[in-house]
This record gives structure tokens, C-alpha cells and sequence, in this order.
């Protein structure tokens, strides 16, 4: 988006949202909402707008955001085009990024940096639901279980939002990540040792 045609805006602490102007004063914000048009139509309505994405400039911009990544990894689809590079398209030059952790990695490393990611994930969460599905009577169990069911939230927000590539986000998803291997482990070879237990005292 052109800076000229930017605008800045801030709430108040009185819940009044405005503008701020570039010599540092504000001015509220003039509220376009049609009250009357809303408050006549009926629930059906008032849901079909809602989920019509072209009332939605969030929406619009995931949609533009995601054609231009995908425009790039089809430019460099085995290598990507590499990280430092401003991700600006269209009306948008202040580099927003895609808003999409998995399409980010794809268009940025290429197949060659996301296969191993998706490969990391795969193995994860094959070998964390199993280990809870074979330990599913143990009460230490739900620890895992809970710990992948965070993961899974954490996946899906990635669809669009950033999770890799915020530090926040991205601290809590690989220590979580390492956790649920340990996790896996731990219970394996606790498992692991129950059953040569039985088999001795049966022998």
C-alpha cells in the first residue's frame, strides 16, 4: 500500500478509534456503518455477509497475499528465492508477508527447504498419536495427548497466520515440538520395561 495513501490508526481508551495524522495529532475516524440497513436485515443475511470475503479487506488481502507467494515458488520452485527478500505486491510495499507459515516456507526455501519440514511433522505427529493410541491406560499419557492436541492448533493457525516465523510463536512450537518427542520416548521405554517386568516374574 503507497504511503501517501496510508492511513494510521489508534484506539483510545475510551474505545474511540482515530486517526493519526503525520504531524502527530488525531482526529476520530468517521464511522460509515449503515446502522439502520444493519439492524433491518435478518440473521441469514447478517451471516451471508459475514462470510462473503469480498466485504472483508482481511480476507482480500490473504487471497492477494496468497496468489503472490504462490506466483514466487512457481518462479523458484526447487530452491525458493531465499529469505531478505520484501515481500511487496499490488498495493501492498510495506512487506506484510503471506500470513501462511506453510506457503512462507514453500515460497522461500523451496521444495528442497519445505519437504523436510513436512517430513519433521509427519513423523511427529505419526509417532505421537501412536505412542497415545498403545499407552491409551496410562494416566501419564494425557500429557502427550494434550501436548499434540496444541500442536494440531498451532498447525492449523498456520494456515494463516504466522507460527514460524514469529519468535513468540516460533519458541513455543519448537520447544513443544521437542517436548512431545521426549514425551514419546519417555513412554516407550517406561512401556518398554513394564512388559520385560511381567516377563520376568511370569518366568
Amino acid at each position: 500500500m503507497s504511503k501517501q495513501n496510508t492511513i494510521v490508526a489508534k484506539r483510545r481508551s475510551d474505545g474511540t478509534l482515530v486517526q493519526v495524522l503525520p504531524d502527530g495529532s488525531t482526529k476520530p475516524l468517521e464511522d460509515k456503518t449503515n446502522w439502520a440497513r444493519l439492524r433491518a436485515m435478518t440473521d441469514e443475511e447478517v451471516t451471508a455477509a459475514a462470510l462473503d470475503p469480498s466485504q472483508d479487506p482481511t480476507s482480500q488481502f490473504r487471497f492477494m497475499a496468497w496468489a503472490e507467494a504462490i506466483t514466487r515458488f512457481s518462479q523458484n520452485p526447487v530452491v525458493g528465492e531465499g529469505y531478505g527478500v520484501p515481500f511487496t505486491f499490488d498495493i501492498y510495499d510495506d512487506d506484510p508477508r503471506p500470513h501462511d507459515t506453510y506457503l512462507t516456507i514453500l515460497y522461500k526455501m523451496g521444495i528442497v527447504g519445505f519437504s523436510p519440514f513436512l517430513l519433521l511433522l509427519a513423523t511427529f505427529f505419526f509417532r505421537g498419536w501412536r505412542t497415545v493410541l498403545a499407552n491409551r491406560n496410562r494416566q501419564e499419557t494425557v500429557w502427550l495427548y494434550v501436548l499434540l492436541v496444541g500442536l494440531v492448533a498451532q498447525c492449523l493457525n498456520g494456515l494463516f497466520n504466522y507460527v514460524v516465523e514469529s519468535p513468540y510463536m516460533a519458541s513455543m512450537f519448537w520447544i513443544s515440538i521437542g517436548m512431545g518427542f521426549r514425551m514419546v520416548l519417555m513412554l516407550q521405554s517406561s512401556a518398554g520395561l513394564a512388559v520385560r517386568s511381567t516377563q520376568e516374574l511370569a518366568a
